[in-house]
């Protein structure tokens, strides 16, 4: 399915969690803040809106309020415009944004009739629910404890049936739904100190060479094809696979310990050796750089760090520009700020990199890069139109599924009398949707 990021969802933070029928070895639901990003940091991050599109309702009322308000609005849009589904009225016209609005909600034991009826109703309005419990008049996926679908029921079982659901934990989700935030312009303050401390890799405090003006001498570059970099020079790390995964994990998630890094690199019931690959990941960056004494990677209480006095990471930089963009003072400090972004971007995060981890890790680093671009776009469209069509462009090379992002392009290509090539735009996003089975 496609990777979009709804406009508008609506996530219900009272009774019990969200969309399909789990059967994990405990029966009975989490509590709301066990499903996705913790409760304390969604409230905080959309009291900043720092996740633009997204609305807490307090009560199961208030969201099906909130649906009701979205159906009728819609209703009536269609009825304006004489068109009888969403479909057939962003087909007339592509430029019209007009997004998708999910419901993410829990259901209880009781039948819900009246959601029943406005969820059937409204479908043709680009209006669903993503819901966690057994659910008769929709489809329903019964998910094992490993996250693989085992059953399905409903007029979408042959497009479900056998899927394979990705499982992050409530950390991963906090960084996740932290780096999302930075994306849009929201800075590191805004997140709860404990969810900082349990979720979200901490930017490295400025090291030792930063300070005596000096430039760490090895690159770890992530935002785009892995690379390990000794000035101009590209050490050929990749090819220790493991000792290189290792580097790259620590990057995203320092301070892990080493159960947990013997789990990621070997998943399987016959742990390698640890100590083994810690020393084919030290010895050519020794051999590299020349510093022998060095250890690169420094590991105390049993938890291990890149020394980052020794390494520098694009992936930190990114974090760092992200909170500065956010806390610039002005538009033109902001666009200064994010076309450093953009000249860190070479690609999609982890490109070719085959760690089972890595999509999981790589995509919301993707997402981030691919936001930020069109955020400085929009900054830009005015002063800077044909700067703004490259960044929309790039930033659909990152994530080629975001139909908002195709919609920013034709709408500036229609206003700048590109007509041709808003047409040609428009054709791309549908056969993209096509291949999913959507209608733009």
């Amino acid at each position: 399915m496609p990777k979009t990021f709804y406009e508008h969802s609506f996530w219900t933070c009272c009774s019990n969690p969200t969309t399909i029928e789990s059967r994990s070895s405990s029966p009975k639901l989490k509590p709301a803040r066990s499903i996705g990003i913790p409760l304390e940091l969604l409230r905080t991050l959309t009291e900043a809106d720092a996740l633009p599109g997204l609305t807490l309702a307090a009560t199961p009322d208030e969201a099906h309020a909130r649906l009701e308000e979205a159906y009728l609005t819609r209703g009536r849009i269609l009825f304006e415009r004489e068109a009888d589904d969403i479909g057939t009225l962003r087909a007339a016209d592509p430029g019209d944004v007009l997004p998708a609005i999910v419901l993410v909600a829990a259901l209880d034991q009781r039948p819900n009739r009246r959601l029943e009826s406005l969820l059937r109703l409204a479908e043709p309005y680009g209006i669903g629910g993503l819901l966690l419990g057994r659910w008769p008049s929709g489809t329903t996926c019964h998910v094992d404890g490993e996250g693989q679908v085992i059953a399905v029921e409903g007029e979408l079982a042959g497009r479900l049936n056998n899927a394979c659901l990705v499982h992050i934990t409530e950390s991963q989700a906090a960084e996740y739904g932290r780096l999302i935030a930075a994306s849009h312009g929201a800075h590191n303050n805004h997140l709860p100190s404990e969810s900082r401390h349990r979720g979200a890799p901490e930017i490295p405090k400025q090291s030792l060479a930063a300070q005596e003006g000096e430039s760490p001498p090895v690159s770890l570059l992530l935002l785009g094809p892995p690379e390990v970099r000794v000035g101009d020079r590209l050490i050929p790390l990749a090819r220790r696979e493991k000792a290189f995964e290792l580097l790259v994990y620590l990057a995203l998630h320092p301070g892990a310990t080493r159960k947990h890094l013997l789990k990621v690199l070997w998943p399987g019931d016959f742990p390698g050796d640890f100590h083994s690959t810690l020393r084919h990941l030290r010895d050519p960056l020794k051999q590299a750089t020349g510093l022998k004494e060095k250890l690169f990677i420094r590991h105390e209480n049993d938890r291990y760090w890149i020394m980052e006095d020794l390494i520098d990471v694009d992936v930190w930089r990114l974090y760092k520009l992200l909170s500065e963009a956010h806390a610039a003072e002005n538009d033109e400090a902001r666009i200064e700020v994010l076309e450093k972004v953009a000249r860190l971007c070479r690609g999609v995060a982890l490109d070719g990199a085959e760690f089972d981890w890595c999509e999981r890790d790589g995509w919301p680093l993707t997402r981030a890069m691919a936001d930020a671009l069109v955020q400085l776009a929009r900054l830009q469209e005015e002063s800077h139109p044909d700067r703004a069509m490259e960044l929309l462009a790039q930033a659909l090379t990152l994530d080629p599924d975001s139909e908002e992002t195709y919609h920013d392009l034709i709408a500036l290509q229609r206003r700048l009398g590109l007509q041709a090539e808003a047409g040609r735009t428009a054709k791309a996003l549908k056969h993209r949707l096509a291949a999913f089975g959507s209608q733009p």
